[in-house]
């Protein structure tokens, strides 16, 4: 006999199914509240995720946002980046520039992660206790000495115009010939190298938790040169060269934040590799 569709059978299994799927995000609760009684970051994380999975039974889970907050705060690491301080031989130099990159860099990186960032100043005004504490420090910064090196060399070219005479038929014809020039090409370099020292510790116990010491060097170049001789036996590159003039080399600062640059990449991948498992 064919099979009748029968109204109050589909009531019945509809109940049965929501009694089902409130009780599996009951269970879910439970188990989110469990693991927020350990009071700890690894309990406040599963219970994050517990209560999460609850919202795939039922979406009016009384009070979720509070238990979902709970868990978060309780599963995020608390870090306080220390200032940065500069131990430098007779140079006067602000790392501001640097520590407003790494602040800015870190506040996009905890979005959406149990982890969170603070400066002193940010630590001080909610008078935090922190988790864990990042150091970085410039050590011994320095500038070498200024090196310029000279070349001189002889260029030249072939089948050059350099004149024209006149036949006895009244046409003029180009005269070629190789023109010469002597190209002194001038380089001047200024060093600046240091270490940053990185290191991550444990708040309470001041364990050390990761290391690195990350030497770099910047080089700042500039070229001119001069000539004397025919100047069509220089290329266009050449040509330029030679209108620009020597030039001192930039301030320490200038300096400093062409090293820093270098050192950024270093930083934040150290920091992005360390906390990777922290995402929600």
């Amino acid at each position: 006999m064919p099979s009748l569709f029968v109204p109050g059978n589909a009531q019945i299994l509809c109940s049965e199914e929501s009694d089902a799927a409130r009780k599996a995000a009951d269970y879910q609760i439970e188990l989110g509240n469990n693991a927020l009684a350990t009071n700890t970051i690894e309990g406040g994380r599963r219970a994050f995720k517990h209560f999460n999975f609850a919202l795939n039974f039922d979406r009016n889970v009384p009070n979720i946002d509070s238990l979902l907050t709970d868990a978060r705060n309780m599963g995020t690491v608390r870090v306080l980046i220390e200032p940065i301080p500069i131990h430098s031989r007779s140079l006067e130099l602000t790392n501001e520039y640097f520590e407003n990159r790494v602040i800015e860099y870190l506040d996009r990186f905890s979005q959406g992660r149990f982890v969170q960032f603070f400066t002193v100043d940010e630590a001080e005004q909610i008078d935090l206790q922190p988790d864990q504490i990042v150091s970085m420090q410039f050590d011994d910064f320095v500038l070498g000495q200024t090196l310029i090196e000279s070349k001189t060399k002889e260029v030249k070219r072939d089948s050059v115009v350099v004149g024209q005479y006149t036949d006895d038929k009244g046409v003029k014809h180009d005269v070629y010939n190789t023109v010469k020039a002597e190209l002194t090409i001038n380089r001047k370099t200024l060093s600046s190298q240091g270490v940053m020292n990185f290191e991550i510790r444990d708040a309470y116990t001041d364990r050390i938790l990761t290391n690195r010491k990350l030497p770099n060097q910047d080089v700042w170049v500039h070229e001119w040169a001069s000539f004397n001789g025919d100047s069509r036996a220089l290329t266009r590159d050449e040509i330029e060269m030679s209108k620009l003039k020597e030039l001192p080399p930039p301030p320490p600062q200038t300096l400093f934040i062409g090293f820093v640059d270098r050192i950024y990449d270093q930083i934040i991948g150290s920091i992005s590799n360390f906390y990777r498992d922290s995402e929600i």
